[in-house]
């Protein structure tokens, strides 16, 4: 979905294990209102523009897949100033199929799953360190808070690696690529993730544990599930997509 107005989120209570508490540049949230989904647009046209100008026009206005019932749309703003620094989409295939599968077909065991498409991540070139990161985070939680079993990704060049280090793997076998048609045709790899397999994995050993799990960030305004390995971010009551 995207939101409509500014609805207040519960406040963030740590449970007992947290370890500590951090604060992010930014604040994350649902998208709410016609200034967030214009920072929203402006983001994806800046960034496509850089990278593939023929979309910069196109990203200017919101995508019709952003205003489904299946869509989250995800906006950090500078806690400093409250620019926009960073946007990306998560799309529940239930409401329609995923914009990917306008160029490749998911893998048939995926098919009969809850599987989630992450889509049009975008970064300001001008936003400090952790913006990326803190939207993985949202993410993941809104996994938890709607029990996907996969989220899956397009990805070329350097976010593959990126998305790789999250615990995504290729899907269509090693380095095979696909023209995108919602990416000017550009090539990408299918990558996927095992929620509930990434979700039991996150032990203290793993290497976003501190982040995922072991450091409440306040500034992730988002729901989570009641149980779900997301730390000391779980608002008081939990929402559930």
């Amino acid at each position: 979905m995207v939101a409509t107005d500014r609805d207040e989120v519960s406040p963030v209570v740590p449970p007992a294990t947290m370890v500590r508490i951090a604060r992010l540049p930014c604040c994350v949230r649902v998208a709410a209102g016609a200034e967030d989904l214009q920072d929203v647009a402006g983001l994806r046209a800046r960034a496509y523009g850089r990278r593939v100008p023929r979309l910069a026009a196109q990203l200017q206005q919101l995508e019709p897949i952003d205003l489904l019932p299946g869509s989250t749309v995800l906006l950090a703003r500078s806690r400093a100033d409250g620019r926009p620094l960073g946007t990306v989409r998560l799309q529940h295939r239930a409401a329609a199929p995923l914009a990917l599968e306008g160029s490749v077909a998911l893998p048939a065991p995926l098919c009969a799953l809850r599987v989630a498409e992450v889509g049009r991540l975008c970064i300001d070139r001008a936003a400090p360190p952790g913006v990326r990161m803190a939207l993985f985070k949202a993410v993941w939680r809104l996994a938890g808070a709607a029990a996907f079993d996969w989220l899956v990704v397009v990805a070329r060049g350097a976010m593959v690696r990126v998305y790789e280090r999250l615990g995504y793997r290729d899907l269509l076998g090693p380095a095979h690529e696909v023209p995108m048609r919602h990416i000017a045709d550009l090539p990408h790899r299918l990558l996927g993730l095992d929620v509930g397999r990434a979700a039991a994995e996150l032990d203290r050993e793993h290497r976003l544990y501190e982040f995922l799990v072991a450091t409440c960030h306040p500034d992730i305004q988002v729901p989570a599930a009641a149980g779900w390995p997301r730390g000391a971010d779980s608002p008081r009551a939990a929402v559930t997509a």
